[in-house]
């Protein structure tokens, strides 16, 4: 039934499996169970597979964990709603119990329910546990207002490895102390690829382009990462000329650093070289026909965005998603095209892409330019039935319209 669990594709394939572990009486079973709500989450819905979970009547640390865990980037109220019927039902949590709830919460920056799971870690002994500390470590650097949780873990860890140098070291350079940052890596007893690719990254991110290039010239070796967070320095401080001089340096060049550079050229304006590198590329992705698109809307050159959406259409090698239809979209409205916009209407009903906030506002925004009111109430109706902030819903209603009696 495992095999059967790892080959389902779809969700079809999925409920005809949960079906057949159900008429065999498995799905109290410790190994098929916690596949069966990874799969039901990614697959189906979290709902879904929080109705298997709660059917299920002897779910052990694993098959909670397990839940826990497909709460990450959804929700940590439902993470915590789990973590609390464990303890009401005194099922031990492990190392990976706290994993879990403390990466939901990073998600949300719940610092308070954060603190809470803290004060569980070291009440029943996870303290000394190096894999649950460096989770702590990376969640207060990552939702603290300041560093003071952070530095007080760092400096009660009884054994530091690598990745809670690399922690540490991130959380200065995301909060700006660069000095700190830099002091600390000096003194790391030994550095991984990791830890040299976070201070570049961190201090290109600052701005600091001369010292980023200097601990650059220092590494013992690099990998895409490290000169891809070269470019993207240059190009954040508008200098192509010096990240044209890195990318032309690069053993290998990816998908990245040919994207940065058309980014980097229509932030200047230079959309002939921007295109250049759009055409040279040996291989594109979506992030690279949408890096030129949003290029050419940047520039005002709606009808050259339309032309290489319509181009990436008949290439057929990659799908646009919703980033590639909010730049169309923009340049739809712009040029005043209620046909293309009704075409990219249609075309997301089509591809049944979901309707988020930013597509539907995109679509209303377009419509109601366009002089389609009918249209782009429509699509306000439609949003209106699933968004919880109705005020917020009816302003992006009102904005393409000027005000009057």
């Amino acid at each position: 039934m495992l095999k059967l669990l790892q080959n389902c594709k779809t969700i079809r394939e999925l409920k005809q499996t949960h079906l057949q572990i159900l008429m065999h009486g498995l799905h109290e079973s410790d190994f098929v169970l916690p596949k069966l709500i990874t799969l039901a989450s990614e697959l189906v819905s979290l709902d879904y597979a929080v109705r298997i979970f709660r059917n299920s009547q002897y779910p052990n640390v694993i098959s909670y964990n397990t839940m826990i865990k497909c709460f990450v980037g959804k929700t940590h109220q439902g993470a915590l709603r789990v973590y609390d019927q464990m303890k009401a039902l005194a099922i031990l949590p492990n190392s990976f119990t706290f994993t879990f709830l403390l990466r939901c919460f990073e998600s949300f920056e719940a610092l308070v329910d954060g603190r809470v799971i803290h004060g569980d870690i070291v009440k029943l002994g996870f303290g000394s546990s190096v894999f649950v500390q460096n989770t702590l470590l990376d969640f207060y650097a990552k939702c603290s207002g300041n560093l003071d949780s952070a530095c007080r873990v760092f400096e009660e860890m009884p054994e530091r490895v690598v990745v809670s140098w690399n922690s540490m070291i991130s959380g200065y350079l995301a909060h700006g102390e660069v000095e700190f940052a830099i002091g600390l890596f000096d003194l790391m007893p030994e550095r991984s690829m990791v830890s040299w690719n976070s201070v570049v990254s961190g201090i290109s991110k600052a701005g600091n382009m001369e010292l980023a290039r200097s601990v650059f010239e220092r590494m013992p070796e690099r990998n895409e990462v490290s000169w891809n967070s070269m470019i993207s320095g240059y190009v954040r401080l508008g200098d192509i000329k010096s990240a044209q001089c890195i990318f032309y340096q690069m053993p290998k060049r990816t998908v990245v650093s040919w994207t940065a550079m058309i980014s980097g050229y229509t932030m200047i304006g230079d959309l002939e070289s921007a295109r250049n590198v759009f055409d040279q590329m040996p291989f594109k992705k979506v992030v690279s026909w949408n890096a030129m698109i949003a290029g050419y809307v940047h520039n005002h050159e709606f009808d050259r965005a339309l032309y290489v959406f319509h181009h990436m259409l008949i290439d057929g090698k990659c799908r646009p998603d919703q980033t590639t239809l909010l730049s169309v979209l923009s340049a739809c409205s712009h040029m005043g095209s209620l046909e293309h916009g009704k075409w990219i209407d249609s075309y997301t009903k089509r591809n049944n892409f979901y309707l988020s906030i930013p597509l539907g506002n995109a679509l209303i925004d377009m419509f109601a330019k366009c002089g389609d009111i009918e249209n782009a109430k429509a699509v306000f109706d439609k949003m209106a039935k699933t968004c919880t902030n109705r005020l917020s819903l009816f302003n992006v209603f009102l904005m393409p319209f000027p005000f009057s009696n």
